[in-house]
């Protein structure tokens, strides 16, 4: 058991640099996917409040 967690913690470790980077390219993906549907939002908002 103590062997066993001793290697996830090993892949981990090895894996925890490119969870980051798979975290800041799904961040960039989010941010330009926003910048681009931001302001339909904005309309759909005055569509539906205006109803």
């Amino acid at each position: 058991m103590k062997y066993q967690m001793t290697g996830t913690k090993n892949v981990l470790l090895g894996v925890a640099p490119y969870i980051g980077a798979w975290i800041e390219i799904v961040l960039d993906c989010i941010l330009v996917a926003w910048s681009i549907v931001a302001p339909y939002i904005g309309v759909w908002i005055e569509i539906i409040t205006s109803l």
